[in-house]
């Protein structure tokens, strides 16, 4: 269970500072399907 809650919490630390990072870097790259 703990090795799930780390994954889970790693992967929304990892989004959060990613949004954070793009918002702050301006945010206008969005563009359609970078994934």
């Amino acid at each position: 269970m703990g090795i799930i809650q780390a994954y889970v919490f790693s992967m929304l630390a990892l989004v959060f500072i990613s949004q954070a990072t793009v918002s702050h870097h301006g945010g206008e790259e969005h563009g359609e399907g970078h994934h």
